[in-house]
């Protein structure tokens, strides 16, 4: 049976029933404007008998406002969680300090934190500060002989002892020691080494720990970046011996189709007999307003072995609770441009040229309901000429403009285009085009607003 969830952070109480599909125990989104601090990326684990979570906070900033030293300005975040009523509370945090993405393996007696950091002052070399719990136990990680410590790790316990899985392009796996010391115990080359095109390396990147099955082995989930601004979702299983297998299908689907191009998991643990997976989402890569979620799912009543080796998909429709207004971003880079230059990042520059930069961009007038109300153009716009501007279209299916507005902003800015008097019952979907005249425009993302209500003033 689905059990489709409404409410916001809580997890759903124990059932003897187990769920054939997984089900939505925790959800936290939020929307976030550039220089906003952002709480996203939980990583929960279950230790001593309770629910607990490490995520971090940081301030979105542009792309070009990441510089040399500010991982400092990125804090870690302990949460303790206690159930009552089938709802999860949060009832103590304590801060880590320093550090990005998180990540935590526990056996539900011992746990170890990493978390990604550099000292202060050091811009050049990045470290992982392990903590160990219960106790006070803190030691600094600086990576494998031979190796850049690169990031993902996905740490696991095996007889006591911490590993991790630095890699799966060549399949890497390190031995952790409380001293700090790190030593290679296992590599071979895969066929993963698939890159994507704006990387030099492998697309299959790490995401939650890996947990230990009856049958020997071990099973994690992992993050494909397809492209910067989109990350899917795999399962993986590495065998006793060393073998990896992963697991590719529509699993995040449902997922997309709420407006979350990024969904890379975070934490794998269980809890009073239950198995939960842990997701961090965003409508896109972190240098833009957009939302941002925490997403944990009661996986379904079956091991993690048969979970990976039956038919149907790992994570096969996942229903969020229903948000108002209901917003996407679309990267301009995906879109037809006739004059335009994609670039690696997702935007799209005419370059000085005249014509055409964004054509027949087809966007639906309803989602799930909910009629379209506004467009939002993020771009920078420099004058070439005299009267200089460039004109964004919307047209019906058949070609007939609906709407023609000429933009005439300049520098970094964001245009709002409502469109709520467009969703009339009779049109499935509109077309978008945008036309430079005379100017240098640099289109960075494309956010589309569906809502039932009135929207508020987002211009």
């Amino acid at each position: 049976m689905r059990i489709v969830t409404r409410a916001i952070n809580y997890l759903l109480s124990h059932s003897e029933t187990a769920p054939s599909s997984p089900t939505v125990t925790f959800f936290k989104s939020a929307e976030r404007a550039l220089h906003e601090d952002v709480d996203v990326f939980r990583c929960f684990f279950s230790h001593l008998g309770d629910i607990h979570s490490v995520h971090r906070v940081f301030p979105l900033l542009p792309m070009d406002g990441y510089k040399k030293g500010l991982l400092q300005n990125s804090e870690n975040i302990l949460t303790r969680y206690t159930l009552r009523e089938g709802r999860l509370h949060p009832d103590h945090e304590t801060s880590l300090g320093h550090g990005t993405d998180p990540r935590v393996v526990s056996d539900g007696t011992v746990a170890y934190i990493f978390k990604l950091m550099r000292r202060d002052g050091d811009t050049e070399r990045a470290f992982y500060r392990v903590r160990k719990l219960p106790g006070e136990t803190v030691f600094d990680v600086h990576g494998a002989p031979g190796l850049p410590l690169g990031k993902n790790w996905q740490p696991f316990l095996k007889d006591g002892r911490l590993f991790a899985i630095y890699g799966f392009a060549p399949l890497t796996v390190l031995e952790v020691h409380e001293t700090g010391e790190v030593e290679i115990v296992h590599q071979s080359q895969t066929q993963l080494d698939i890159a994507p095109p704006h990387e030099a390396f492998t697309l299959f990147r790490g995401g939650t720990n890996g947990i230990l099955e009856d049958d020997g082995c071990l099973y994690g989930f992992g993050h494909s970046t397809v492209r910067n601004f989109r990350h899917d979702t795999f399962m993986w299983r590495m065998t006793p011996d060393y073998f990896l297998d992963v697991r590719i299908c529509n699993a995040t689907v449902s997922l997309n189709d709420a407006g979350y191009g990024i969904t890379d998991p975070t934490s794998l643990f269980t809890h009073e007999g239950a198995s939960y997976l842990g997701l961090a989402m965003s409508e896109r890569d972190w240098y833009y307003e957009q939302k941002f979620a925490d997403l944990l799912l009661r996986l379904p009543g079956v091991s993690l072995a048969t979970l990976f080796t039956r038919l149907e998909p790992p994570l096969p429709n996942v229903e969020l609770p229903a948000s108002d207004p209901h917003v996407r971003s679309i990267v301009p880079a995906t879109c037809v441009t006739p004059v335009g230059i994609k670039g690696s990042k997702g935007s799209v520059c005419n370059h000085g040229r005249t014509g055409c930069l964004l054509q027949t961009l087809s966007i639906p007038t309803f989602h799930n309901g909910q009629p379209i109300e506004q467009l939002k153009l993020y771009f920078t716009c420099d004058n070439v000429g005299d009267g200089a501007d460039f004109t964004v279209t919307v047209s019906d299916v058949g070609g007939t403009a609906l709407l023609t507005h000429p933009v005439h902003e300049r520098g970094k800015n964001a245009y709002s285009l409502k469109m709520s008097h467009l969703a009339d019952g009779q049109k499935t979907s509109l077309k978008i085009r945008v036309d430079c005249r005379e100017v240098e425009l640099l289109l960075d993302n494309i956010r589309v607003f569906y809502s039932c209500a009135q929207a508020p003033n987002l211009s």
